[in-house]
Order: structure tokens, then C-alpha cells, then sequence
């Protein structure tokens, strides 16, 4: 399923002018993401902060967010939303 904008930015966001279009692959993500070892992390993802040994905000790649949610070694994806890059 490919996701767009529309799947992961909340009713209301400010940044309501995206909903609908394409995710674009090359983008990035924030979420909270839970796993069950601690202190594992996923390839696709870096460690923006650490909230628990097993949970933390993190970054990604949104073409990678299936990949993420689908590693046996997570929990939980949560809280996604795209991430707004300063340059």
C-alpha cells in the first residue's frame, strides 16, 4: 500500500494544503517508535531521543516506514508525521 500525506499528517494540522498529494519516497518521517530488545535500533531509522531503553523519537526515510513497522524486533510505529527539514 503506498502511503500519502493524507495517511499521516492529523485532521486540523497546520500543513492541511499536502493532504492528498503523493508521499514523496525521498521525504522524511518522525515517530515515536517502540521495540522489544533494548537499545535496538532499526538500519532505516536514527535516534533524534531516547525516552526508554526500549523507545524512542526517531527518523526516517518515508519509504521506509513499512520496512520499519515490519521488523519482527518492533512494537510499535506511533505518532508519524513528516518531518520538516531547516535548510
Amino acid at each position: 500500500m503506498a502511503w500519502t500525506t493524507k495517511d499521516l499528517i492529523p485532521a486540523g494540522d497546520a500543513s492541511a494544503q499536502f493532504r492528498g498529494r503523493p508521499a514523496d519516497s525521498q521525504g522524511y518521517l518522525t515517530a515515536i517508535v517502540q521495540v522489544r530488545e533494548p537499545h535496538y535500533v532499526p538500519d532505516a531509522v536514527h535516534v533524534r531521543t531516547r525516552v526508554s531503553p526500549t523507545a524512542f523519537e526517531g527518523v526516517m526515510r518515508t519509504s521506509a516506514l513499512e520496512t520499519v513497522r515490519a521488523d519482527v524486533k518492533v512494537k510499535t510505529v506511533s505518532g508519524v508525521r513528516r518531518q520538516e527539514l531547516g535548510y
